[in-house]
């Protein structure tokens, strides 16, 4: 047998397996018909509707899937802006209280050591009240701390030097 023979054989029983179904569905009164229906649905045509049904399913559960992702990049985006605003404020605050701490206003008065071991040197020393491991701070946050204090100026040992170390607490955790 050929290809073409088999098909038309499968055609045939197509068409006949139809007209035994519709054959079936068409004799009897409406009450006998809806239930032979019914029982054709639960039955012969229950893997063909399920899986239509699932599809369909799939398909809507997709779709609120991609709505849900972008509606997860838009709020990781706002939580990520507002936990920047909140540090943005958070880190504004100086967490000392002014009432308790003497200043000592100084100017900088030159550097000393090369670009990557450079200090900064204020005329600010012992007979103003300044000592060693002072803070130093200027209007934008902290500059560094003094490492040398003599009579007449102090040496202060900028921030951004590598040998700088500064204990520092964080008041959310407490470390």
């Amino acid at each position: 047998m050929n290809k073409e023979q088999i098909t038309g054989r499968n055609k045939r029983y197509l068409l006949f397996s139809y007209l035994l179904i519709g054959l079936f569905l068409f004799f009897g009164n409406s009450q006998d018909r809806v239930a032979r229906t019914q029982f054709l649905g639960r039955t012969v045509f229950l893997p063909f509707t399920y899986s239509v049904r699932e599809f369909i399913t799939m398909r809507e559960l997709k779709e609120e899937n991609r709505k849900l992702q972008l509606l997860i990049g838009d709020l990781v985006i706002r939580n990520t802006n507002q936990e920047t605003m909140l540090n943005k404020l958070h880190n504004s605050r100086i967490g000392f209280a002014v009432a308790d701490t003497n200043y000592i206003l100084a100017d900088v008065i030159g550097f000393s050591g090369d670009f990557f071991g450079r200090t900064i040197i204020v005329n600010k020393g012992l007979l103003h009240g300044v000592s060693v491991d002072n803070p130093v701070f200027a209007t934008q946050g902290i500059v560094g701390r003094v490492i040398v204090a003599y009579q007449n100026f102090s040496i202060v040992l900028p921030m951004n030097h590598s040998n700088f170390k500064l204990a520092v607490l964080n008041r959310n955790s407490g470390v």
